[in-house]
């Protein structure tokens, strides 16, 4: 739940940087993309040793640490700095002070696709505990659980660039752009969710 929770925070912080990875093809999209998938694969973990409920827990325990993460950075960005830290800390406002709209983006994001995550992978969890139970080789089980893992996993990240993008950018980017990376960032999740699966 540590972990989780800190992934989250660290996802949240760079939520609204816009980043470029290239990773195959230039991917344009918000900063947290490439932690993002490593935090549903950590409520996965949590989900299939401990079951939903504690899945549950550590996603209200993730959501109140960001919220009390931003509201720490904002009271410190209302403090006056020194003279010699006037220009510094603009930059440091322009990146740790998300606009509230992002910040707002985030945190429906982050309770949408984790509840969702938490709850389809418990339930396909259900569908395969028996045979689990019952098969003996090691391989079919590994192949249960990685396919509840993937299959969780991709649709959250799907519906995480759904919600996000529009509900963050929609009126201050272009449209076409918004779009964009909407399926960038979904295709960029899904890609990575899959990659680090036998992390998992």
């Amino acid at each position: 739940i540590v972990l989780y929770s800190i992934y989250s925070v660290g996802a949240n912080i760079l939520a609204s940087r816009i980043t470029v990875y290239n990773i195959i093809i230039p991917f344009v999209v918000s900063g947290g993309t490439l932690i993002f998938p490593f935090i549903s694969q950590l409520d996965d973990m949590i989900n299939e040793v401990y079951g939903r409920r504690r899945a549950y827990t550590a996603i209200a325990v993730a959501l109140i640490a960001n919220i009390l993460m931003a509201t720490f950075i904002l009271a410190d960005a209302v403090l006056p700095v020194p003279t010699w830290e006037i220009e510094a800390n603009k930059y440091w406002i322009q990146f740790m002070v998300a606009a509230p709209r992002i910040m707002l983006a985030s945190y429906i994001a982050f309770v949408v696709d984790e509840l969702w995550n938490a709850t389809i992978f418990a339930k396909l969890k259900r569908m395969a505990y028996k045979n689990e139970e019952a098969w003996k080789s090691n391989r079919k089980i590994i192949g249960l659980v990685l396919t509840r893992v993937t299959t969780s996993d991709a649709s959250t990240m799907l519906i995480d660039s759904i919600v996000f993008y529009p509900i963050a950018f929609v009126g201050v980017l272009p449209m076409n752009i918004v779009i964009s990376m909407v399926w960038m960032g979904a295709l960029m999740k899904i890609m990575l969710a899959i990659f680090n699966s036998p992390w998992y």
